[in-house]
């Protein structure tokens, strides 16, 4: 007996009997088979197993232990690839694979755009911060201000007292007039 190698026995092998890929109810899809083998070799085979070694990836990270058994997270790693490909679930999976990484993409270019705009988490926290220190910057000047101002007042009333040196009173007014206007400038 011998076996033909053509296009349809390996897309029947791979595509049918090792992943078990659903074949796609109406026309072109995500995770089916459709009849181009491109097609199914980019949505089918290579996106979906990419989403997939990196969710077996991260999920080998997280195994209990101390983490310095290398050898056998990719162990575990490579067992339960055998298992979901063994028993069928990479077919199940392979459209919600694909969609995942579609949802992936957005969401990742949606975080790039808004952090071009409105800049990092860090910038913005950074520029908070900036905008934090102006306004209490701001209110203390406005309070410094009005004490100033409230000390004028009070020294101008003094210049009316007989008993204090109005000259005196005035050169502090001036001083603190002065004060005022590097305080306004700033």
């Amino acid at each position: 007996m011998e076996i033909e190698l053509t296009e349809e026995f390996f897309y029947e092998l791979v595509f049918e009997m090792i992943f078990r890929v659903p074949e796609c109810p109406v026309g072109e899809g995500w995770g089916c088979l459709t009849g181009d083998l491109s097609h199914d070799l980019i949505f089918s085979l290579f996106l979906p197993h990419i989403i997939l070694l990196i969710f077996l990836f991260m999920i080998t990270r997280k195994l209990p232990g101390d983490g310095n058994h290398g050898g056998l997270q990719i162990l575990f790693g490579i067992g339960a690839y055998v298992f979901i490909v063994y028993t069928g679930i990479y077919g199940i999976l392979t459209y919600w694979l694909v969609v995942w990484m579609a949802i992936t993409l957005f969401v990742g270019f949606l975080s790039f755009f808004t952090d071009k705009i409105f800049g990092s988490p860090s910038q913005r926290k950074l520029l908070g911060k900036k905008v934090g220190e102006y306004m209490k910057k701001s209110n203390d000047k406005r309070e410094a201000l009005r004490h100033i101002q409230q000390d004028i007042d009070d020294l101008r009333d003094l210049k009316n007292n007989p008993n204090i040196d109005p000259t005196k009173v005035e050169i502090k007014i001036r001083e603190l007039e002065s004060e005022k206007r590097k305080i306004q400038r700033s």
